[in-house]
């Protein structure tokens, strides 16, 4: 083959994998997350945390830009998005905390169209005067981060209930971050290391549609066979940081109980490791640890065709006609 075949051949390989590039890039269908909402790639391994609390900066407005929704949300001392919070109870109502992620703290809605925000209004209008439901959900928190926000900031404020919205982002969190071995004694946190192929990932569309139609990873970008044995392991973590969390509520007599609740996206595509919050329920149950699962009651209001009137179709979380269901 002559040196000008070979030119010509490499040429219009790399005008395909250019033009490939492009078709993909325009299409989106590779698009994280974060691209899709704040229009730059997020890697979620890596990093590293001052401290072991994962909240908002206090006493702050914060903007909640993405590109369906946009809403201001007013943060407290503690860095909740929740109204300030005495270290005793004086308006003699039982006091009860939602721990959890974004879908606790209510991303997607208006402030007072969260979860527990919501809740407070509900039993307001059926039992007055009698409960002040509060809001310690984070967005980007877990399992692991949310107890140490309760032993450490939610105690000395007396709840007398705890509640820990919980739903399959813990596993994936678990597999970015790691569990309680994130916890270093020096007061900062280490999430692990990305994978080597991480950075070309970022930059390149077509290698992102090898590595998933053709390799067949998730966006974890893990070996299948490695992912596999990290969600068995993030099922043991998980649930013994449950139990932790557990054990720290009956020490001070607060009722404590385990919310499933389902990804709103489920009822469209299929979401990887989603059978392992499955797994979690059983355990739960077998040890008598109080837990609600809510997989039922939604599956009989929302499927595949409406699913949009209750959640956003690009950022995936409820809006305030799912948080209200």
């Amino acid at each position: 083959m002559t040196k000008n075949k070979l030119l010509l051949i490499f040429f219009n390989v790399l005008l395909i994998g250019i033009l490939s590039e492009g078709a993909i890039r325009i299409s989106g269908i590779y698009k994280t997350y974060s691209e899709k909402n704040f229009q730059r790639f997020d890697s979620y391994y890596g990093q590293t945390l001052p401290t072991y609390y994962h909240i908002h900066p206090p006493n702050q407005a914060l903007q909640n830009n993405q590109t369906e929704f946009n809403y201001t949300k007013v943060t407290n001392s503690l860095g909740l998005i929740e109204k300030e919070i005495t270290s005793y109870n004086t308006v003699n109502k039982t006091r009860a905390f939602v721990i959890g992620d974004s879908f606790a703290e209510g991303v997607g809605a208006p402030q007072d169209s969260s979860m527990p925000a919501l809740l407070q209004h509900y039993l307001e209008e059926k039992v007055p005067n009698q409960f002040d439901v509060l809001n310690a959900g984070i967005v980007g928190s877990d399992v692991f981060f949310g107890y140490h926000l309760l032993k450490d900031k939610l105690l000395p404020l007396q709840p007398e209930i705890v509640l820990l919205n919980f739903n399959y982002s813990d596993y994936t969190d678990f597999i970015f971050r790691g569990g309680f071995e994130r916890f270093k004694k020096n007061g900062t946190v280490q999430y692990h290391q990305a994978p080597a192929i991480e950075p070309y990932y970022k930059h390149s569309h077509l290698l992102r549609a090898f590595v998933h139609f053709v390799l067949g990873y998730d966006f974890t970008l893990i070996k299948k066979t490695v992912l596999l044995q990290r969600y068995q392991n993030a099922t043991t973590e998980i649930f013994e940081a449950i139990k932790q969390m557990n054990s720290l509520c009956k020490a001070h007599n607060i009722q404590f109980a385990v919310v499933l609740q389902p990804y709103p996206f489920s009822y469209v595509k299929d979401v990887p490791g989603y059978e392992y919050v499955d797994s979690l329920a059983v355990k739960l149950s077998q040890t008598n640890i109080q837990y609600i699962n809510t997989y039922k009651a939604f599956d009989s209001v929302i499927n595949k065709n409406n699913y949009l009137e209750y959640s956003w179709e690009k950022d995936g979380h409820f809006n305030s006609k799912g948080y209200s269901l």
